[in-house]
């Protein structure tokens, strides 16, 4: 498996592009950069466009390369409702005009799923806290926790739909995982272990 990082729109989101043998996954697209679609169209084409969570910083490509691509768009239920609103994820306060999602291919989630999306085994963690519906996907031993933590940090909780109580129960179910689980979150440096984050050794 192959995984490639790109810094994407405002915020510069940490997109991932996943790629197996079979299967090519788009994690949390920002926006549809050049360096994004140059990569897609030079290797292979997405499979599935997998959301963390509803934040405009997370979505905002997601519905053009739906549809550029034909293929759907996963998000946890909890979160479908932002997608269509911008004052509930956040475009109208920071960018002063509404950032939504329109497009039939949207898929939700439920609970804590099993994802198949050809060869690859994706399981669905629902992290809630950052947002009501945030998800850390798992593909063999790394997690794209989206916004729930950063390196030596976790995400806010001052925005739609943000709990601390919530965020600080997510983070601690994290230690159900091995230690040697490298995390990809939705910002800032990547491929540190949960040993590391939690400072065990």
């Amino acid at each position: 498996m192959k995984i490639k990082r790109i810094a994407t729109g405002l915020l510069s989101t940490n997109t991932y592009i996943v790629e197996s043998d079979e299967a090519c996954l788009i994690i949390d697209p920002a926006d549809c950069c050049y360096e994004l679609i140059k990569h897609l169209e030079d290797n292979k084409k997405p499979s599935a466009i997998l959301l963390t969570h509803g934040h405009f910083d997370h979505i905002t490509g997601a519905d053009t390369l739906a549809e550029k691509y034909g293929v759907d768009i996963y998000i946890h239920e909890d979160d479908a409702e932002m997608l269509e609103d911008g004052s509930k994820n956040g475009s109208l306060h920071l960018l002063f005009c509404g950032q939504t999602i329109n497009t039939n291919r949207v898929r939700h989630i439920c609970g804590d799923p099993f994802l198949y999306i050809k060869d690859i085994t994706i399981r669905a963690f629902h992290t809630p806290g950052h947002s009501k519906g945030s998800v850390s996907y798992l593909i063999d031993n790394r997690l794209f926790s989206g916004d729930l933590v950063f390196y030596g940090s976790y995400g806010r909780v001052d925005l739609y739909g943000g709990s601390f109580d919530t965020i600080v129960r997510s983070i601690r179910s994290l230690k159900n995982l091995p230690k040697d689980t490298l995390i990809y979150p939705g910002h800032g440096p990547c491929e540190f272990t949960i040993a590391e984050y939690f400072g065990e050794k």
